[in-house]
């Protein structure tokens, strides 16, 4: 906790990310950049700073991948993380807005980002249970899953 905050924000001092070849292929998917300086939004900070290595790597990786390659998963790695990714369900859910995206009615970075770490981690039984604590996060998931490029792209069970 910096400040207060749950989450540190990127100081004003801190250089722009070089984001531009990364927001002209999202642009390319009609996602809109959205109102922050960098991805748009604390959503976006979030997913990079905390989500993708709690989620992905020490849940999802550990409890999914791992044994369907024949190892053992790390059970006290998955049991340090699982407070961690609690904090991150509930932050990423308060964060969320009414509308059919993350951040409202319009398609963002966020979206794009948020949505395959999220569909992994849903994949282990401890993301599920977490998840079914946050409906708004939930609905989300449920609703980005039925579109058409994410259907093309999403991660499948020998990927």
């Amino acid at each position: 906790m910096k400040d207060g905050r749950r989450w540190a924000e990127p100081s004003p001092e801190e250089p722009e990310p070089a984001c531009t070849a990364t927001c002209s292929v999202y642009a390319e998917f009609g996602a809109h950049r959205g109102p922050c300086r960098t991805h748009g939004t604390p959503v976006q900070s979030i997913l990079d700073a905390y989500a993708y290595r709690t989620l992905v790597w020490e849940i999802y990786v550990e409890r999914v991948v791992k044994p369907r390659d024949g190892s053992a998963p790390d059970e006290v790695r998955i049991s340090s993380a699982i407070g961690q990714a609690r904090r991150i369900v509930t932050a990423l859910e308060e964060l969320t807005q009414s509308g059919p995206f993350l951040l409202g009615n319009q398609l963002t970075l966020a979206d794009c980002h948020a949505a395959s770490m999220m569909h992994l981690f849903q994949q282990a039984e401890e993301g599920a249970l977490l998840l079914k604590n946050a409906p708004g996060l939930s609905r989300w998931l449920e609703m980005f899953r039925s579109r058409a490029s994410f259907v093309k792209t999403a991660p499948t069970a020998g990927d």
